[in-house]
């Protein structure tokens, strides 16, 4: 009888045992899959990136292609999506890096798109979109505006910047369209038109029409 409470105690011991031991190596688990998914999605980055610059290479040769540039307009889109989602699992540095790609990508494709504008009389409008995370209140609403006007018009190829990155092409953006940067407010540049400051989808709609009236064109 005397032993029972120590078997007891010895059971109690190896069900803890168990438990902890289980528990760790469940934890374990858990973030080795969370590494190995935050490195699959930098990958999958990585070669979304690469492929977008040479496709945008590729139409450089043929830039009245319209329907390809509203598809590499939706693919920078997508990517933007997946940098957001990155930022959540990786290092700050490493999302860094992958945004400054991701800018210049836009910088290639506006290019492309002036290009078509010019030689090709495409319809469609280029829009800057400078923003700060860190210091712009309003910045987040305005975000929301411009992409419920691009997903009603595909022909306006909005492209971001934010501001509170350390980035020369940022800051030679900023010079060019005469923007102090982090900017406390948003600041949307269409054409030779600037506007500061929170705008509803009719104003900026209105601004986009001064530029090219034919921006609701539906491209082929």
């Amino acid at each position: 009888m005397k032993n029972i409470p120590f078997a007891k105690g010895i059971l109690v011991l190896a069900i803890s045992s168990l438990l902890f031991f289980s528990g760790f190596g469940l934890s374990t688990f858990l973030l080795k899959n969370q590494v190995l998914e935050t490195q699959n999605l930098q990958e999958d980055i990585k070669t979304d990136i690469l492929g977008l610059e040479v496709e945008q290479d590729l139409l450089l040769q043929n830039p009245c292609k319209l329907s390809s540039l509203n598809r590499l307009s939706s693919s920078l889109a997508d990517m933007e999506s997946k940098i957001s989602l990155l930022d959540t699992k990786s290092s700050p540095e490493i999302v860094e890096d992958i945004r400054k790609l991701h800018i210049i990508l836009q910088i290639k494709h506006w290019q492309l798109v002036q290009t078509s504008v010019d030689e090709c009389n495409s319809p469609y409008v280029p829009v800057f979109y400078f923003f700060s995370d860190e210091v712009c209140g309003d910045c987040e609403i305005q975000g929301l505006v411009l992409s419920s006007i691009k997903q009603k018009y595909p022909n306006v190829m909005i492209y971001n910047f934010n501001t509170d990155l350390d980035f020369s092409i940022i800051n030679t953006m900023e010079q060019l369209y005469d923007v102090k940067g982090p900017v406390e407010t948003p600041v949307i540049v269409i054409g030779s038109l600037t506007s500061v400051g929170l705008k509803d989808s009719a104003t900026l709609l209105s601004l986009i029409s001064q530029e090219n009236r034919n921006f609701n064109r539906t491209v082929a």
